[in-house]
C-alpha cells in the first residue's frame, strides 16, 4: 500500500481526497479521463474494489462520471441556480456565462382533460398549451421539460418558438405576470428514452421538479415537469430567521 495512506481513516476516503484535490487542482480538468482501475490500484498499491468505492463516492458528489466501456470523466462545475427566485433557463444560463440551447420535442393545444382540469381548476374541455423541450448548457443537456400552459391566461402564446424564447420571456412580451409558485423536489429515474435524451445511465436518479405557477388573478397559470441531472446544477435556498423566539 502506498505510504501515503494512514491507518485511521478508511482507504477509499482518502484515495477519495487524493483524487478529489488532484481534480480541483486542474491536474485532470473538466473532460478528462481518469487513470483506470487498473492504473490506479497499481499506482497506489491497493485492490480495484477499493478504487471503484473511491470512483463511486466521487460520482455521487457529481465530481465524475462513469461510462460503460469508455472508463471515468471529470465532470465540469455545476450550474448554481436559485429556487427562490422565478426566471427561466436561458436567463439562469446567461448569468453564469453559459450558452443556453433549447431543441423543441413536441408542442400542440390539447383539451386539460380530467387530470390536468383538476391541476388548474378549469373545465377538462378547455385549452392548454402543451410544451417539451430538451434544455442544454453548451451543447450538454441539462434538463428535460414538459409545460403545460392555460390558453385562455395566454392566448397568444402559440405565437412564439419556445425554441428561441425561455417560457418567461415569451410572458414579458405578452405582459403577463407570474405572482407565485410552489415547487415540489424529489429524486426520479426518468425511463429509457428520457434518460438517453438527457444523457445519462440508464437507472440513474435525476432531480424532478414540478412546479405550479400563479398569475396575479390567482388563476393557475402554467404547471412544469423537469427532469434535470443533478450532476450539472447545485440549487440553493436561503431562509432567514425572524424574530427571536425560534418559531
Amino acid at each position: 500500500m502506498d505510504r501515503r495512506f494512514v491507518d485511521r481513516q478508511p482507504v477509499y476516503l482518502q484515495l477519495r481526497e487524493i483524487l478529489r484535490a488532484q481534480i480541483e487542482s486542474g491536474e485532470y480538468p473538466p473532460g478528462a479521463k481518469l487513470p483506470s482501475e487498473n492504473e490506479l490500484a497499481a499506482l497506489y498499491k491497493i485492490g480495484r474494489l477499493t478504487i471503484r468505492s473511491s470512483l463511486s463516492a466521487l460520482a455521487l458528489e457529481g465530481l465524475v462520471r462513469s461510462v460503460q466501456g469508455k472508463g471515468v470523466f471529470v465532470l465540469g462545475p455545476k450550474i448554481p441556480r436559485d429556487m427562490e427566485t422565478l426566471g427561466g433557463f436561458k436567463q439562469t444560463m446567461t448569468a453564469q456565462n453559459r450558452r443556453a440551447s433549447t431543441r423543441i420535442l413536441e408542442r400542440s393545444l390539447r383539451p386539460a382533460g380530467p387530470y390536468y382540469a383538476r391541476l388548474f381548476g378549469m373545465d377538462a374541455k378547455e385549452g392548454l398549451f402543451y410544451v417539451r423541450r430538451l434544455l442544454r448548457a453548451d451543447d450538454e443537456p441539462v434538463s428535460l421539460e414538459e409545460v403545460f400552459v392555460r390558453q385562455a391566461a395566454v392566448p397568444k402564446f402559440s405565437e412564439f418558438d419556445p425554441g428561441v424564447f425561455s417560457i418567461y420571456e415569451i410572458y414579458d412580451m405578452l405582459h403577463v405576470t407570474v405572482t407565485e409558485a410552489v415547487q415540489r423536489l424529489d429524486l426520479a429515474v426518468p425511463d429509457v428514452s428520457q434518460a438517453r435524451l438527457l444523457g445519462t445511465q440508464p437507472g440513474q436518479a435525476v432531480l424532478h421538479f414540478r412546479c405550479l405557477s400563479s398569475n396575479e388573478a390567482g388563476e393557475v397559470l402554467e404547471y412544469a415537469s423537469t427532469y434535470t441531472r443533478s450532476d450539472m446544477c447545485s440549487y440553493s435556498i436561503h431562509f432567514e430567521k425572524r424574530g427571536c423566539n425560534g418559531i
